[in-house]
């Protein structure tokens, strides 16, 4: 609840119970995923009042991708990691302004560089899996990156090349074969180092 950029409703006294609480309450706005708009927009079978979003160019995706990414840092700039930064975790309003939802989960047992960096990458690589699982044949995987890393600071950027240029040791690799390259939206764990080797590259021309 604390790191919500969504403001949560009071229970109303009459709907309390002791079972409930731990049960948290959020007003109803109208939203769509990031995830399908960027990844299986041709899923979407009733855009309704999301029409504008309908057939997306690929300049005006990289234009929502960048709100994207300044609504990250700013979170940052707040002193707040979301935990599992990716596309699923965001949604657009009618007015296109990103939302990050879903903040259930916390980083450990890291400084608070590492937690921005992660952050970063988590979103790097679930927009990349994102537009290469979408319907178009082919993406700027540059401009990807380019427009999602130019609004980071340099010191969180320093410390992504440190963490994309670390091995995964056995621990790390179960778990994303048994649950990260599904929420990131790597094809595979080939995929996924594929994309830490382009967020390098990308990070050699920016520092």
């Amino acid at each position: 609840e604390s790191r919500s950029v969504i403001p949560t409703v009071q229970m109303p006294a009459d709907l309390s119970h002791p079972d409930q609480a731990d049960l948290v309450v959020m007003p109803y706005i109208p939203s769509i995923n990031g995830y399908d708009l960027f990844a299986r927009p041709q899923e979407i079978t009733d855009w309704g009042i999301f029409q504008a979003m309908q057939g997306l160019s690929w300049e005006q995706s990289m234009q929502l991708l960048q709100k994207v990414a300044v609504a990250l840092a700013s979170l940052h700039t707040n002193k707040l990691s979301w935990g599992e930064a990716i596309l699923q975790n965001v949604v657009f309003t009618p007015e296109k302004v990103p939302l990050w939802v879903d903040a259930e989960m916390a980083y450990r047992n890291m400084t608070w560089e590492r937690e921005q960096a992660t952050d970063v990458r988590n979103l790097a690589v679930s927009s990349l899996g994102s537009f290469a699982n979408g319907d178009r044949h082919s993406f700027d995987q540059d401009e990807v990156l380019h427009t999602l890393l130019t609004v980071q600071s340099a010191e969180v950027l320093t410390d992504l090349d440190r963490l994309c240029a670390e091995q995964m040791d056995w621990r790390q690799a179960r778990v994303f074969e048994h649950f990260g390259k599904y929420r990131l939206g790597a094809k595979n764990r080939a995929h996924f180092e594929d994309c830490k080797v382009a967020i390098r590259g990308k990070l050699k021309e920016l520092l």
